[in-house]
C-alpha cells in the first residue's frame, strides 16, 4: 500500500508540474541549411540584455554566422564570423557558453587554410561586429595536426582544447591557454598523456575553468582504452592547479564501461556550480545508449552520485545530450533515435539530482531533428537545434520560472530547520515515506518525501 501511494503522489507532482511549464513557439534563426550532413550544429547563449543569439555553420560556404534576436521590434541580425579568405572545416568548431548573459563571444575553427590551423574569432558586442582572427594551435605541418576545438571563457581567461596527432594510434588532447581576452595563446600543454592509453579519435572534449582566482582548469574527454576487447571508451577527466600549465591528476569518472570498437562520436558536456563539476554524456555501457548525469566534487575530487535522465524503451537510442542551469534547477536536451527518426527530448531538474519525465521539444515529427542546446536564465531554458528534414535552424523557449516558485526549491541551503511539520502543520519527526515541511531560518519553506 505504501508504494501505491507514493506513486500516486509522485504522478500528481508530475501532472501539476506539467501545467506550469510554458512552451513557446518554434521561431525560425535560420532556413535553407546545409543540413544533411548534419554541419550546422547550432548554439544558443544570451546577449547583455538578454537578447538570445546563435552560431551555426553552413556548408554550402563552409562558414560560421552569428545571429542576434530582438523581440521590440522583432528583429534578426546575422553577420558572418570567418573571413571570406577563410574556410571553416565542419564540424571542426566550437564557441563560449556563458554561464550569465553577456556581450563577449569566443569562436574556435580549425581551417582549411594555413596548413589547417585553428583559430579564434571574438565579439564584444554582441555579435554585432567581429574582431580579427587569431591563431591559437601551435602544430608542426606535417608533423603534427590538430582538430576537434572547443572552448571556456572566464573573465580574461581563454582555454581551448584540441586533439592533436598524425594518426589513431597516438591522439591526445592538448590545452591552449590565454590570459588577455585572447589577444596570444601561450603554446599548447599536453593534458590526457596520464590516461595511459589515446583518445576518442572522432569525440570532442569539454574544457572548463573554475577556482577562486579562475587558477584550475578541468578537461572532460572519451578516452580509450585500447587493451580492452572491444575497447572501453569511458569519461575521463584531467586536472590542472597552475593555470593550465600542468595536468597532474586524470582518472575516471565513468562507471558504465562501454565497451565498442566503433567510435561513438559522442562528447560529454558540463556546469560547474557550488564547486560541484555536473556532467552529461551517452553511453551504451549498459545497454542500448542512455544519457547519464554525474556529479563530481572539485574539492575531493570523487564522483557523488550518478543517476539516468531517462530510461529508453527497447528500440530506442539516446545521444548527443547538452546540460545547463544554476542553483540546483538544470535542463537536459537530447536527440532521441525510434527507427531512424530523430526527436529533440527536454528534461529538468528541481533539486539537482533527480529528473523530471522527458518531453519532445520539435513540433516537426518527420525526419531528423539534431544537434541541440539549450541556455538557461531566471527560470527560462533557451532550446535551438537542427531540423535537417526541412533544413532550419529552430529556436523554442520552455519557462519553468512558475514551477519554480511552486516548488520553492533551494540547493544546498546552509540555512537550518527551525522546525519539520506535516501537511497539516503538525509538528512531527522526519518519517520516510511521508510528505513533511521543514521551516528554515531564512523564511523558507522546504517539501520532502523520502522513499523507502
Amino acid at each position: 500500500m505504501k508504494k501505491i501511494f507514493s506513486f500516486c503522489f509522485i504522478f500528481l507532482c508530475h501532472f501539476i508540474y506539467a501545467q506550469n511549464i510554458n512552451i513557446s513557439d518554434e521561431y525560425i534563426i535560420a532556413s535553407g541549411m546545409s543540413a544533411d550532413w548534419g554541419n550546422d550544429y547550432p548554439h544558443v547563449m544570451l546577449s547583455s540584455d538578454e537578447s538570445p543569439m546563435f552560431v551555426y555553420s553552413d556548408s554550402y560556404d563552409s562558414s560560421l554566422y552569428i545571429s542576434k534576436l530582438s523581440t521590440s521590434p522583432l528583429f534578426l541580425q546575422t553577420v558572418k564570423i570567418n573571413p571570406d579568405y577563410t574556410k571553416i572545416v565542419l564540424p571542426d568548431w566550437d564557441c563560449t557558453n556563458s554561464d550569465k548573459p553577456s556581450d563577449t563571444v569566443y569562436i574556435v575553427y580549425k581551417t582549411h587554410n594555413n596548413n589547417g590551423s585553428i583559430y579564434l574569432s571574438r565579439s564584444f558586442d554582441g555579435g554585432l561586429n567581429i574582431e580579427d582572427t587569431v591563431l591559437v594551435d601551435s602544430i608542426t605541418p606535417g608533423v603534427t595536426e590538430s582538430r576537434f576545438p572547443s572552448i571556456t571563457s572566464k573573465d580574461n581567461n581563454v582555454s581551448v582544447s584540441y586533439m592533436t596527432g598524425v594518426s589513431m594510434s597516438s591522439n591526445q588532447y592538448v590545452f591552449a591557454n590565454s590570459f588577455d581576452y585572447g589577444d596570444f595563446f601561450n603554446s599548447d600543454i599536453d593534458a590526457t598523456s596520464f590516461s595511459g592509453n589515446i583518445v576518442c579519435d572522432c569525440c570532442f572534449s569539454k574544457p572548463l575553468i573554475y577556482g577562486n582566482n579562475n587558477e584550475n582548469r578541468l578537461l572532460l574527454y572519451r578516452n580509450v582504452d585500447v587493451f580492452s576487447n572491444p575497447p572501453v571508451r569511458d569519461i575521463w577527466s584531467s586536472f590542472s592547479y597552475d593555470n593550465g600549465n600542468t595536468f597532474i591528476n586524470t582518472f575516471d569518472v565513468d562507471s558504465t564501461e562501454w565497451q565498442i570498437n566503433a567510435c561513438p562520436s559522442q562528447a560529454p558536456d558540463a556546469v560547474i556550480h557550488n564547486n560541484t563539476l555536473f556532467y552529461v554524456f551517452s553511453s551504451g555501457g549498459l545497454g542500448l545508449n542512455k544519457i547519464y548525469f554525474y556529479g563530481l566534487d572539485l574539492n575531493s575530487e570523487e564522483v557523488l552520485f550518478d543517476k539516468l535522465v531517462a530510461n529508453t524503451m527497447f528500440n530506442e537510442i539516446h545521444k548527443n545530450p547538452r546540460i545547463s542551469g544554476k542553483d540546483g534547477v538544470f535542463g537536459v536536451v537530447w536527440e532521441r533515435i525510434i527507427s531512424g527518426d530523430h526527436d529533440i527530448m527536454f528534461s529538468y531538474s528541481l533539486d539537482g539530482i533527480s529528473f523530471s519525465n522527458p518531453i519532445v521539444v520539435n513540433d516537426n515529427n518527420i525526419g531528423k531533428q539534431k544537434q541541440p542546446d539549450l541556455f538557461y536564465h531566471n527560470g527560462i531554458f533557451h532550446v535551438v537545434f537542427s531540423d535537417e528534414y526541412l533544413q532550419e535552424i529552430v529556436y523554442k523557449t520552455i519557462d519553468l520560472s512558475i514551477l519554480i516558485n511552486v516548488n520553492n526549491n533551494i540547493f544546498n541551503s546552509n540555512s537550518k530547520n527551525l522546525k519539520t511539520t506535516d501537511v497539516l502543520g503538525r509538528d512531527i519527526e522526519f518519517k520516510k515515506n511521508t510528505i513533511f515541511l521543514n521551516f528554515k531560518e531564512d523564511g523558507s519553506v522546504e517539501k520532502k518525501i523520502v522513499i523507502d
